[in-house]
């Protein structure tokens, strides 16, 4: 089976920010995302990727809303910037959740951890020094629920 050769984890330590509710949040939707291996192998894939969309948007929107908020809190100068990435990324998924046609499970697992593993590791680690340094930030960080186990 193809879908065996997509077999790693995709989070690794150095993705972390060092924020237990961003880190774990990042988790969720990494594996969230690593369930569309699956469906690269399977003859009729769409409803696994529907549900896998559904559920990827319902954890972005509550883990952007985290990250904005902390970063508010934390006086973070890029946050206009941080969140047009975010603002971004959410167009995309709307576009995508609006398609009628097929997703391509390959290409859609490919973009996905690209851009997610690529967030994290980049625009993230720019604000970790800023939210860390600050008690309101990292409580802003702790105020939502965590994403809840589907």
């Amino acid at each position: 089976m193809f879908s065996d050769k997509l077999a790693w984890d995709y989070w690794s330590d150095n993705l972390a920010i060092g924020i237990e509710a961003i880190d774990n949040d990042h988790r969720r939707i990494l594996d969230t995302i690593a369930s569309l291996r699956g469906a690269v192998d399977m003859e009729d894939a769409q409803p696994v990727i529907q549900q896998t969309l559904a559920v990827l948007h319902d954890y972005v929107e509550i883990h952007f809303r985290r990250e904005e908020a902390m970063l508010e809190a934390a006086g973070y100068e890029m946050l206009a910037v941080h969140r047009s990435i975010h603002d971004t990324f959410r167009s995309y998924a709307a576009e995508l959740a609006a398609q009628d046609e097929p997703h391509n499970p390959m290409l859609l697992l490919s973009y996905l951890v690209n851009w997610w593993t690529g967030h994290i590791a980049t625009d993230d680690k720019f604000y970790r020094d800023c939210a860390l340094a600050s008690p309101e930030a990292l409580a802003a960080a702790q105020a939502l629920p965590p994403l809840p186990v589907v």
